[in-house]
C-alpha cells in the first residue's frame, strides 16, 4: 500500500485497501493526521475528543493509473472546534478538493494538462471516462475568458523585453499576445488588437514593472500605446523578421502591377513566372542553380525585377551589420534604392522604411526579435487546429490561458 502513496498525491493518507472495477481503481484512505485546522478561526487542535458526529464514506475523482480513474474511497467525520465551537468536516490529508464531494484538485490538473497538449474535449472526456460538460466545468472553473493577465509578472526580472504581437483566431478576428522576451513568459492574451485594448493590458503591466525595451511589428497602434503607458523615451524595437515579411510581401505583390501593365502595352503573353526566386536568400540563391536560371527568366521578361532582388539582398546584408552606424547607412541606401523602383511597390517599401527608420535600427542596440512570441503564437494556432476551430472567442481564450499553468 506504501507504493500507492508514494506513486499518487496521497500525502497525509494511509492507503489500507483497494478493489478494481471495470476501468476504475477503488482505494480506501484515510487521513495519518493527528491535528486540524478549524475551517473558521484557522486553530489547529487535537482530533481526539473532539469529534462531533461520523460521515458516510465519500468518493473522489483523483488519478489515473494505466488511463484507469482512480477514486478516493474516506469516511470523514465532523469534528468541532473547541475554541469557535465551528462544526466542520475533515480535511482529507493534505489532499486538496476542488469541487466538494466529487473530486480532488489533482484530477482537475490532470484533466488541464492533457487540454494544454492541444486534445479535444471529447477525447479528454472519453480518456478520464467523465461527460464532456464535466470537461467543460474544469475548465471554466480554472481558467479566465479574457482578456487576462497571467500570473507570471511575478517572474519577470527587472528589465525585460516586453513582446507585443497579434494572432488571428477567425476570420478576421484577431487576440493581442504580450511576452517577456528574456524572460521566455507569456505574460497577457487580450481580445482584438485595437489601441484601447492594448493600453488597458500595458497599464495593468506597468503597475508591476517597466520594461527596457519593446519590441513589435510594424503596427503603429502598438508604437503610440507603448509610448503613452511606458514614456516617450522607452526604446521600440521592430522585429526583422518582420520587416522581410513586408519586404516579401510587396515584392509578391508587385507581380500583379506588373503584369497589368504589361497587358496594357500589347504584350501577347503578359503573366510572369513565380516571384520566389526573389526572395531566397543570398546563401540559398548562390546553391540553387534552378533558383539562378529562374531570375534570369524573370529577368529577361522584366528588366525592372533587378530593384526587388537587389533590396532582398540588401535588407539580409543590413542586419549582418554588429553596429548601429553601419546598419543605418546600408538601411538608408536601401531607402534610396527603392525610391528609384519603377513600381509603385518599391516606393511603399521605401515610405515604410523611412518611417520605421529609428525603430528598424534600434535591433542593433538591443538584438531581440519576437521570435519567442511567434513560438506562443504557433502553440495557440495548435490548440485551435486540434479543436477544429473555435467560434466561441470566449471558450478559446480559456484553452490559451493553459499556456501558462
Amino acid at each position: 500500500m506504501n507504493i500507492l502513496t508514494e506513486l499518487l498525491p496521497l500525502k497525509g493518507l494511509r492507503v489500507y485497501n483497494f478493489h478494481k472495477n471495470n476501468n476504475i481503481f477503488y482505494l480506501r484512505v484515510a487521513s495519518t493526521k493527528k491535528k486540524i485546522p478549524c475551517t473558521s478561526c484557522g486553530v489547529f487542535f487535537l482530533k481526539y475528543g473532539h469529534k462531533y458526529d461520523s460521515s458516510k464514506i465519500q468518493e473522489f475523482q483523483h488519478s489515473l493509473i494505466d488511463l484507469k480513474v482512480v477514486i478516493l474511497r474516506a469516511k470523514r467525520s465532523r469534528f468541532k472546534c473547541p475554541y469557535c465551537k465551528n462544526i466542520f468536516l475533515e480535511p482529507l490529508g493534505d489532499v486538496h478538493l476542488s469541487n466538494g464531494d466529487a473530486r480532488t484538485i489533482n484530477f482537475d490538473n490532470l484533466v488541464l494538462e492533457r487540454l494544454s497538449n492541444s486534445s479535444t474535449l471529447s477525447s479528454i472526456a472519453k480518456e478520464f471516462d467523465i461527460t464532456i460538460d464535466k470537461v467543460k466545468t474544469i475548465l471554466e472553473k480554472n481558467t479566465n475568458s479574457g482578456p487576462w493577465i497571467s500570473g507570471n509578472l511575478s517572474k519577470v526580472s527587472n528589465e525585460f523585453v516586453l513582446g507585443i504581437d497579434e494572432k488571428h483566431w477567425l476570420k478576421k478576428q484577431y487576440h493581442l499576445v504580450l511576452t517577456s522576451i528574456t524572460d521566455k513568459l507569456l505574460l497577457a492574451l487580450g481580445k482584438g488588437r485595437k489601441k484601447e485594448t492594448l493600453l488597458d493590458l500595458l497599464k495593468t503591466l506597468a503597475k508591476f514593472t517597466k520594461p527596457k525595451a519593446v519590441c513589435i511589428d510594424m503596427w503603429i497602434s502598438y508604437k503610440y500605446a507603448a509610448k503613452e503607458v511606458f514614456g516617450k523615451d522607452i526604446p521600440v524595437i521592430v522585429d526583422k523578421f518582420h520587416v522581410f515579411s513586408f519586404v516579401n510581401r510587396m515584392i509578391l505583390a508587385s507581380k500583379d502591377i506588373l503584369e497589368y501593365k504589361r497587358q496594357r502595352q500589347g504584350v501577347e503573353n503578359y503573366t510572369l513566372p513565380s516571384f520566389r526566386p526573389l526572395l531566397f536568400s543570398k546563401k540559398n540563391f548562390s546553391r540553387s542553380p534552378k533558383a539562378k536560371q529562374s531570375y534570369l527568366n524573370l529577368l529577361a521578361l522584366e528588366p525592372s525585377l533587378k530593384y526587388y532582388r537587389d533590396i532582398r539582398n540588401m535588407i539580409e546584408e543590413m542586419y549582418e551589420f554588429t553596429t548601429r552606424p553601419d546598419a543605418e547607412k546600408k538601411l538608408s541606401l536601401l531607402i534610396q534604392l527603392a525610391w528609384e523602383s519603377p513600381c509603385s511597390h518599391g516606393i511603399d517599401i521605401a515610405k515604410t522604411l523611412n518611417r520605421w527608420f529609428k525603430e528598424i535600427t534600434n535591433y542593433f542596440d538591443y538584438k531581440y526579435t519576437n521570435a519567442y512570441t511567434e513560438g506562443i503564437n504557433n502553440k495557440l494556432e495548435n490548440i485551435n487546429r486540434s479543436g477544429y476551430g473555435f467560434r466561441n472567442k470566449e471558450s478559446y481564450l480559456r484553452r490559451a490561458s493553459l499556456l501558462v499553468r
